[in-house]
């Protein structure tokens, strides 16, 4: 993603989190913990708008009324929290904040890691991988090649480092940083996945030709899935697209609420009146025609 963004993470489900969930930076300090990126899932990547990028503490009010007045439709986490953490990039630049009592605070201990890096070769040495000062990284090895990052590579294996690498160092090396890495400005897996399925439906509901869609019905699983010829880039930028038509065409729709008399207490209580006088009328008449077919 480029230009200037955010991240949101939310602590991990599960015991191990427990006890750390919804409490003060002071409280979780007292309690021997710090705030590790260990025990957070990332949840969310969106961009910073222009009027948010003057400070930190803007662009945190922005991100705060983003996902709470108008919680985007791929946000799949529990409404902004105290213990969740806010990574903000600008102008290459990351920090991270803990949501706190009064507002954020700055977490650096976040940002340590650790950060995963994939590669594609079967075997890696000394001179195949980044170290310029660094410490060797951890490398794990998978048993076969596997697909990672919705098929942007094919790895054997992942290095991880306590300090980020540079782009140029990717480059170079030829690895690919995990989506998961405080410091990349990507989507979450979950918030991808969530608009997988919103222009899924919208392709469906279009009736858009398959050799025109960017996603495809997997039954087994009822979910749609993208074409592998689709990259994640194209499906970042067509969902935004949908929003965006979807937004425009609920505006132009006519607001029949507003045409709606105003129904308060004392125009329910008319209403009943006119009903009830309505009814009464209805049954004199029907006895006055009783009584003349009784005369008659």
């Amino acid at each position: 993603m480029e230009g200037n963004s955010f991240s949101v993470y939310q602590l991990k489900d599960g015991y191990g989190t427990f006890n750390i969930r919804s409490v003060s930076l002071k409280n979780l300090k007292d309690k021997g913990e710090t705030v590790k990126f260990s025990n957070y899932k990332h949840l969310y990547t969106g961009k910073l708008d222009a009027d948010a990028e003057t400070t930190h503490e803007a662009a945190l009010g922005f991100i705060c009324g983003k996902l709470t007045a108008s919680r985007p439709k791929d946000f799949t986490g529990h409404p902004l929290t105290m213990s969740d953490v806010i990574v903000l990039r600008v102008e290459g630049d990351a920090k991270a904040f803990y949501m706190d009592v009064n507002g954020f605070k700055e977490v650096p201990e976040f940002m340590d890691g650790p950060y995963k890096y994939y590669f594609s070769q079967h075997s890696v040495d000394i001179g195949t991988y980044p170290l310029d000062g660094k410490e060797p990284p951890e490398i794990e090895y998978y048993q076969q090649s596997k697909p990672v990052e919705y098929g942007r590579m094919e790895a054997c294996g992942a290095l991880m480092y306590s300090t980020p690498l540079t782009t140029e160092q990717m480059k170079q090396y030829k690895v690919l940083g995990a989506s998961s890495n405080p410091d990349r400005a990507v989507i979450a897996i979950a918030q991808f996945e969530e608009q997988m399925q919103t222009i899924g439906e919208f392709e469906k509901s279009r009736g858009i030709s398959p050799k025109n869609r960017k996603t495809w019905w997997y039954s087994d699983f009822g979910v749609h899935i993208k074409y592998p010829f689709v990259t994640h880039e194209q499906v970042t930028v067509w969902y935004d697209k949908i929003i965006d038509i979807m937004a425009s065409k609920k505006r132009a729709m006519p607001d029949k609420a507003a045409k709606r008399p105003k129904r308060n207490l004392e125009w329910h209580i008319q209403a009943a009146k006119e009903k009830m006088n309505a009814q009464n009328a209805q049954d004199k008449s029907g006895s006055h025609k009783k009584r003349e077919e009784v005369i008659s």
